[in-house]
């Protein structure tokens, strides 16, 4: 797996080239040139910048979330083996997404999804990521409708004790769910929320190691 926010080009059959990425800002970015109106030409003059093109913008209609890309093909990922619970939480019935990854009566790894910022407000694509580990954990949602983890980029180095203050917060809303472990789709806060000593990361390598038989919870 490439390393965090790292960019593959991707061919599946038949559909050409995409430009994948995972929990990135340039990620961001390079979509943006997909969401401007006709008067972003007089804009971007304004300031002293260049004017998007219709390249840019087919360039940009490629460029997806992994999560994104995955999820359209969900039924291509592999099945995966029986796992059980969480056996300190509470119980797994009914606690969150589910899908048919794992066999009959298995009881699901429960999973807490934290959405990065970005991901969630800025490129909407945090409802794929669900999808993903839905296919073989049972995915907890947190209680504080998507509340900053207090990361924010360099914030959290600028700015140490408002970014503590905020993390508290999100740790309380992650310990609440009793899952044992935490998905961020984005490195600096899986580093921010493994700072204050919970078991953070990135959904894919979650997904990865439960496939290679070694996620646990």
């Amino acid at each position: 797996m490439a390393g965090h926010g790292e960019r593959q080009p991707v061919q599946h059959p038949a559909d050409g080239w995409h430009r994948i990425g995972s929990g990135g800002n340039e990620q961001q970015r390079q979509q943006d040139a997909d969401h401007v109106d006709e008067h972003e030409p007089e804009r971007a003059r304004a300031r002293g910048g260049g004017v998007i093109t219709e390249e840019a913008r087919r360039f940009s209609a490629r460029v997806q979330d992994v999560h994104e890309w995955l999820a359209t093909r969900i039924d291509d990922l592999p099945e995966g083996a029986a796992t059980s619970s969480d056996a300190s939480g509470p119980d797994a019935s009914g606690s969150g997404t589910s899908g048919p990854g794992v066999g009959d009566g298995a009881q699901r790894l429960r999973i807490a999804v934290q959405d990065p910022c970005h991901l969630r407000h800025v490129q909407q694509a945090h409802l794929p990521v669900r999808e993903v580990l839905g296919r073989y954990f049972d995915v907890v949602e947190l209680d504080d409708d998507g509340l900053c983890c207090g990361a924010g980029g360099a914030y959290s180095q600028q700015h140490p004790e408002v970014a503590g203050a905020v993390r508290e917060r999100k740790v309380a809303a992650i310990e609440r769910t009793g899952a044992g472990v935490v998905a961020s789709a984005n490195p600096g806060c899986t580093l921010h929320l493994q700072a204050a000593g919970l078991d953070v990361r990135h959904p894919l390598e979650i997904v990865a190691e439960h496939l290679d038989g070694g996620t646990q919870a």
